[in-house]
């Protein structure tokens, strides 16, 4: 039985790399084209083949640019020969005077086809724009080609991309236009253009151009879409394991982070910081500081009203088994900005007394669970949770998250560390954390309307990575989640939109500053916004060293 468990587990859990031989990745490229002798030269290469060879090559050949760009109608077939490993080549003649041609490279090998970009034979234009265009964040890599220079043996002046948003036939010289400038060439070639500072959620309308001496001559036009994406905003200090809150009224507070990789209680950090969002950026100023006597790191918090809510935690100190777990339960007011830790408040249950937990606000009160905790001098993950009711000020506990899957197999583990979780409506959703050193990448929703005690509802799986220590934040109706650690991968940078209504996960442009865990994420508005934590750096040696980040970005999602 144990060993079906496990089995079971490693496959749910688990995330194992996609076997190349199963599934080989390759891509193919049109390359630039010669006219000779009334006969048009294609030219393609396969790339990230290794060894192998495809079992065909070749090129489509279509008069109706949007058609092939598509993939919904390809034209005529021209079957190519190779001239190396990766190099094939064709020849057409089947075209009339004065006609537009455009021809797409692909390689077939089992029963995967992968297309080149488009080129184009336009026997009035110097230029072309190929399909191919890669968005990365903000900035989008262009692709172009010039043809027939060399045959004519005339110079183009002048070449690159004219780029619009607004224009949907951009030019040189227009107030709503902007270009690239790649300057003079005698020869036919593929080139390319990177423009960056893109607005996202944003379509643009992009041609390549070539300018002659009495003539400049565009391509068809084709759509970029910026979609979602990241913007970097005003660093913060150093720190990983700090915790960010929002109180509803447009500000983020955040503080109890750690500035090195032990986290010893004398070097904690009292700092405290309050973020205000503007236009186009945000300013960070700092609150008053955090009493030394309450100083910890992974804390748990919630914000209710004008008051945030800091409960659990750790620090080391060299006396504790592998960490201090902390009791206290203090409050920090956003109008006076004060802090406060009795008078108002109940002590915290003992029960409560645990590190890396999760924590949530629903319907004016504050909800506490899982994480780690010290028991007989070992570490162990716990799955309960515990309401806190501001008015009468005391805790109780509620329904517990649970232990099993619902797959039939019995308890699967018993509890999980290092969580996230996030609000969308009136339910909160927990994803990911660790049991012992198993990644978790399991998703629940907490409902506290359906009885006394509130329930909780298996979700759909997050389909990446698993992981723990991630970060996780509502914009609208959606949930976000990402980055964190998995034991076989290491830190991961990759990011995830949970849509409530299709129960489905999607990917997202992911973290743009390299792969982290232990970062701070919160939500302002329409954006969210991710920063500081740990990275991973390999020294020349081979070593790997930790470091901290004080980068922080804002994030604007798909809309």
């Amino acid at each position: 039985m144990l060993l079906a468990i496990a089995v079971l587990m490693g496959q749910l859990y688990s995330c194992q790399r996609p076997s190349l031989e199963e599934l080989p990745f390759f891509r193919v490229y049109s390359r630039p084209m010669s006219i000779k002798l009334e006969k048009i030269h294609l030219r393609g290469e396969v790339e990230n083949l290794g060894d192998r060879l495809p079992d065909e090559v070749g090129f489509w050949v279509n008069r109706n640019f949007d058609a092939i760009q598509s993939l919904q109608a390809l034209g005529t077939l021209i079957v190519g020969q190779r001239v190396s490993e990766a190099n094939f080549e064709a020849v057409f003649a089947d075209f009339k005077p004065g006609e537009n041609l455009y021809f797409r490279a692909y390689a077939r090998l089992g029963e995967r086809t992968i297309y080149g970009n488009v080129q184009s034979y336009l026997p009035n234009n110097w230029v072309g724009i190929e399909q191919a265009v890669a968005v990365n964040n903000d900035t989008a890599l262009l692709y172009g080609v010039l043809n027939g220079i060399a045959a004519t043996g005339d110079t183009v002046m002048e070449h690159g991309h004219v780029y619009s948003d607004k224009n949907p036939n951009p030019e040189l010289g227009l107030s709503d236009c902007l270009y690239t400038q790649l300057g003079p060439s005698k020869t036919d070639y593929t080139f390319q253009s990177k423009i960056g500072g893109l607005r996202f959620n944003t379509v643009y309308t992009v041609r390549a151009y070539a300018r002659g001496r009495s003539k400049t001559f565009y391509s068809q036009p084709v759509s970029v879409h910026i979609r979602d994406g990241w913007k970097k905003m005003p660093p913060l200090a150093y720190m990983q394991g700090a915790v960010a809150t929002t109180n509803g009224r447009g500000k983020a507070y955040l503080g109890f982070g750690c500035p090195d990789s032990y986290c010893a209680q004398s070097a904690l950090p009292n700092q405290f910081w309050a973020f205000s969002p503007t236009d186009t950026s945000g300013i960070w100023r700092e609150n008053t500081p955090i009493d030394p006597l309450y100083l910890r790191t992974n804390v748990a918090s919630f914000a209710i009203g004008d008051t945030v809510y800091y409960v659990t935690g750790e620090y080391f100190d060299g006396f504790c088994p592998s960490f201090c777990p902390v009791s206290q339960f203090i409050k920090f007011n956003t109008q006076t900005l004060t802090w406060n830790d009795k008078a108002v408040f109940a002590p915290s249950p003992p029960d409560l007394i645990r590190s890396e937990a999760v924590a949530f606000s629903l319907f004016g009160k504050g909800y506490v669970g899982s994480g780690e905790s010290i028991k007989n001098d070992r570490a162990t993950v716990l799955n309960d949770f515990w309401e806190y009711n501001p008015t009468l000020g005391h805790w109780r506990r509620v329904a517990s998250l649970p232990l099993e899957l619902g797959l039939g197999e019995g308890v699967l583990f018993q509890g999980r560390a290092e969580a996230t979780s996030f609000v969308i409506g009136n339910h909160a959703y927990v994803v990911g954390g660790r049991f012992g050193t198993l990644s978790l990448k399991d998703c629940w929703r907490f409902d506290p309307t359906v009885s006394d005690t509130g329930r909780w509802e298996q979700v759909a799986f997050l389909p990446g990575f698993a992981r723990y220590a991630g970060v996780g934040f509502s914009v609208g109706q959606k949930g976000y989640y990402g980055l964190g650690y998995n034991l076989n991968e290491g830190p991961l940078g990759d990011f995830w939109e949970y849509d409530p209504n299709t129960n489905t996960w999607s990917a997202r442009t992911p973290f743009p500053a390299g792969k982290r865990y232990d970062a701070v994420a919160f939500a302002l508005g329409q954006y969210g916004y991710v920063g500081t934590g740990n990275t991973r750096k390999i020294k020349p040696s081979g070593e790997t060293n930790t470091v901290q980040n004080n980068d922080v970005w804002r994030y604007e999602p798909e809309r």
